[in-house]
């Protein structure tokens, strides 16, 4: 029979008292065991208390000890004591978050965890808490930070190397049409890009460079294509917390002012009539035939077209038949030369 079967030594349940003692001692939070009423007046509690509240586990295990549930903020005693009574009317573990105000007039976030030990027959708790400040600072951090991605008017969108999307803010659902949901883990080259090989220039370039500005053509859950203003950035892995190297993508829409620029360019450069170049194209065109001209030593021909009686169709048939002619000529010319030659309308 080996000593593990048979009665412990007094040397033995000596020394796992010391282990036990030296665990409690070095962990980061604090153990303890407490009665279950209006004070939770504590039966044992282990000496990372004094860390995290500023007062020594003997002032709470006196006589007359400390009140532990004095420590809890006002405004969230009530909460902490619903948690617990509902977690023991349901058989189960209470998970608490509360304030409490500590010896140094400090208040500090405290994350607990226990239960009800069935030999307590619901009028032990046992537990353990931590300070839960930082963590709680950082989640906020993080929250607040993420809200702002989220309220943002441009798309914002997280990608890794393989193309899956692996964030999705609202700004890119209000532009593309898929929900977060319906969008993390899709293939952003597949569901976005139309153009593929544009898609490739800028991730090529980006991994070469680190970043990529330019402006790309997307596709719309409903087919449309739309123009955007887009910013490529190459992050770093992080290997601390294993997230991988992604590219974060920046979107901004716009399609309005590409259309208003063609607008712009079509009143400065074509005719309103007949659609034709007018003459500022006409000598822009020319100009550059002359410079490849010379480059080339190749000729070409300039061929001015009136036409006959233009002014008595006008007067005798009204401005509409006019206007009806030059359109149906300005086709007809359009059809008699090579897609290279230009046509052209000079003026009224």
């Amino acid at each position: 029979m080996s000593a593990l079967d048979g009665p412990q030594s007094p040397a033995l349940s000596d020394a796992r008292a010391l282990s036990l003692e030296l665990l409690l001692q070095n962990l980061p939070g604090v153990a303890y065991r407490c009665r279950y009423d209006a004070d939770w007046t504590m039966e044992f509690i282990s000496d990372g208390v004094e860390k995290l509240t500023g007062y020594p586990a003997a002032a709470f295990l006196a006589r007359s000890g400390l009140n532990f549930a004095s420590l809890i903020h006002p405004d969230d005693r009530a909460g902490a004591e619903r948690g617990v009574a509902l977690a023991l009317q349901q058989g189960r573990a209470f998970k608490l978050t509360y304030r409490i105000r500590c010896a140094n007039g400090e208040t500090r976030w405290v994350y607990e965890q226990g239960a009800a030990p069935p030999q307590g027959r619901g009028k032990i708790l046992e537990g353990f808490m931590f300070d839960y400040t930082e963590l709680r600072n950082a989640n906020m951090l993080v929250q607040e930070q993420a809200s702002y991605l989220q309220q943002a008017r441009d798309a914002i969108i997280a990608m890794d190397l393989n193309s899956r999307i692996t964030y999705w803010n609202n700004g890119a659902e209000r532009l593309y049409g898929w929900s977060a949901l319906e969008a993390r883990g899709k293939k952003f080259s597949d569901m976005l890009c139309g153009e593929q090989r544009a898609y490739h220039a800028a991730y090529e370039n980006t991994l070469a460079n680190g970043e990529w500005t330019g402006e790309l053509s997307h596709l719309r859950r409903d087919g449309v294509c739309i123009e955007t203003d887009t910013r490529w950035t190459l992050m770093a892995a992080d290997r601390e917390l294993g997230a991988p190297q992604k590219i974060l993508v920046i979107s901004t829409d716009i399609s309005e002012r590409k259309h208003n620029e063609a607008k712009i360019y079509r009143l400065a450069f074509f005719d309103a009539l007949t659609d034709l170049p007018n003459r500022a194209s006409l000598l822009d065109h020319l100009r550059r035939a002359l410079l490849g001209s010379a480059r080339t030593r190749k000729c070409g021909a300039l061929m001015f077209c009136d036409l006959d009686k233009f002014k008595y169709l006008n007067d005798s048939q009204g401005h509409a038949a006019g206007d009806m002619l030059l359109q149906a000529v300005a086709r007809r010319l359009e059809h008699c030369v090579r897609e290279a030659d230009m046509v052209a309308r000079l003026g009224g």
